[in-house]
């Protein structure tokens, strides 16, 4: 699976030699939520017009070469696919186009084009975030994977059941710019936790000491892969941390440093088959192939 970026820099060889396709004076960014300040990520914005207008011959042989390498492509931001957050000097920050018909007829052309460009290569779509709803709704209509990020899956305080997630999908416990699953179990609230429990048998949760705070025991880790292995979602991806029960986060967001993108594997490949780590590796095969994911 290979990652396909939604933005390029201003200092890269694409932006300089299409320059009739980019606009440097103004850049993108996201707005304000909830959680977060509005953050200018000082990447330039598309002149939609001009690529449209030929074609997206940029964004097509980005596909096609993308093709040529894997079998799953990762659509980084798709919902800048329907709307980009415009940040200038000579105006106000805005989203572009402004309108909802406007940024739907945007997406699915786009994502037409992606498909296309795609062939054999199958897409799936980063759908995280602040994301208008329809947007998972033209994702669905048109049957491209979206995330399910079992930490983020739920309605009202209740925790959706990983069995109910759609096949076109994909599941993961969490991203490069989350907690691991370790820390998040560790880290939940009260009643956050109940409610997580909720998922599981109660005899379960007892053995494994699941209701105790602060608690991430191997037989909890071993019920939580399960449950994310048999998942609904014709895919699932788990970060290497989260197989081996480990806290190293890839990625702290609005950081610089040198904590960010510099995890490694807690040993060298060899030593992966050797106690201790041996253990996760069995527990891993034996649920893939519980749940028809691996041969056995």
């Amino acid at each position: 699976m290979g990652d396909l970026p939604f933005l390029v820099s201003r200092d890269s060889a694409d932006v300089w030699s299409r320059l009739d396709e980019f606009d440097t004076s103004q850049t993108v960014g996201a707005p304000a939520d909830p959680v977060n300040p509005e953050q200018d990520w000082g990447l330039p914005l598309f002149r939609w017009s001009v690529m449209e207008a030929a074609g997206f011959p940029w964004w097509t042989l980005r596909v096609r070469a993308a093709r040529a390498w894997f079998d799953l492509l990762r659509l980084d931001h798709v919902v800048g696919f329907f709307r980009v957050w415009v940040m200038s000097k000579q105006a106000s920050s805005r989203f572009e186009p402004p309108d909802e018909p406007r940024q739907i007829r945007r997406g699915e052309q786009f994502l037409t084009m992606i498909a296309e460009s795609a062939g054999n290569c199958l897409p799936v779509a980063e759908d995280l975030g602040t994301i208008p709803p329809f947007v998972r709704e033209t994702l669905s209509r048109m049957g491209i994977a979206g995330h399910k990020v079992l930490r983020w899956e739920r309605d009202d305080g209740i925790y959706r059941d990983p069995a109910s997630y759609p096949y076109v999908s994909l599941t993961t416990p969490g991203t490069h710019d989350t907690g691991t699953l370790s820390t998040w179990w560790k880290t939940l609230p009260d009643d956050e936790r109940r409610a997580f429990l909720k998922l599981f048998d109660y005899e379960d949760v007892r053995r494994s000491k699941a209701d105790q705070a602060g608690l991430f025991t191997d037989e909890w880790h071993r019920l939580v892969l399960d449950r994310l292995i048999g998942s609904g979602s014709g895919l699932v991806i788990l970060p290497l941390q989260d197989v081996f029960g480990h806290d190293e986060q890839i990625n702290v967001p609005a950081t610089v440093g040198p904590h960010n993108w510099t995890y490694r594997l807690p040993c060298p490949i060899e030593e992966l088959s050797r106690p201790p780590l041996d253990a996760k590796g069995r527990t891993l095969s034996e649920l893939l192939i519980r749940h028809g994911r691996a041969l056995g």
